[in-house]
This record gives structure tokens, sequence and C-alpha cells, in this order.
């Protein structure tokens, strides 16, 4: 972390599309040391209406959330169906959905296509399909 902990520098990686994926991975992976409701993912050039968000999240259910601007699907082609996934500009995921994104076998993880918002639906899609476990898109 950084010199007031509040910051990772991830060395060796290189910046750029390419590797978006890979850092959202990690970050979920690295979110697991903490205790918190939701994992909140934005692109540099969004803004939060925080207030908002926290009175949507409130109503929110706390467990098997994956939620933001969900309407968007992707795959269908290189042998990959297709699924449902949140854009980009943020997202949110509940702590028990990254938990079990977790779990998820390595072969999962290592898919080859780019961008990191339809990953995560990915993520999600084979959550709901591989085990019992179920989000709702």
């Amino acid at each position: 972390m950084a010199e007031h902990d509040d910051m990772y520098i991830i060395n060796g990686l290189r910046e750029g599309r390419l590797s978006l994926k890979y850092k959202v991975l990690w970050a979920l992976r690295q979110s697991l040391s903490f205790q918190y409701d939701y994992f909140v993912k934005t692109d540099d050039d969004i803004f939060v209406n925080l207030p908002l968000m926290i009175m949507s999240l409130i109503a929110s259910p706390r467990d098997r959330l994956y939620t933001g601007s969900c309407m968007h699907v992707y795959g269908g082609w290189g042998g990959y169906p297709r699924w449902w996934y949140c854009s980009g500009g943020g997202y949110v995921l509940s702590q028990d959905v990254v938990q079990e994104i977790e779990k998820l076998p390595e072969q999962v993880h290592q898919v080859n296509f780019r961008p990191e918002d339809s990953y995560t639906g990915w993520l999600v899609k084979n959550l709901n399909t591989l085990s019992d476990y179920k989000v709702k898109v």
C-alpha cells in the first residue's frame, strides 16, 4: 500500500485495456482481506452520486447482488455463450458474490476476451451455471 495505506501499487503490470480484467480480478481478490458489504468498481472518469448510490444500496439486498447498468449482452462467438453484464462505467457486487467468484475454477478466470465489465459478467454468469449459488443480473 502507499504511504497512507489508501492505495495499492501493482508492480509489473502494464497499463491498458488488455490488463483491465486482470486488475479487476486482482482487486476482487485483494478486497477479501477487508470487511465490507459492497465492492464498487467505477471507471476513473465517472462521477458517482454517493448519496443516491447509498440510498439505493440501503434498499438493496446485502447478498447475491450484482448491479449497475446491467442491460448489455456479450459473447455468442468463439464457443462462448451469450450473457448479461453491467456496463464498466460502474457496477456493484456484494461481498458474498466476490467470495464466490474467488472460488470459481481457474479456467473460468482465464478466458480469451478483453472488456473487463463483460469479464465480470462472465464470472457472475459462471456462478449461476457452475454452482447452486444464483445471482440475479
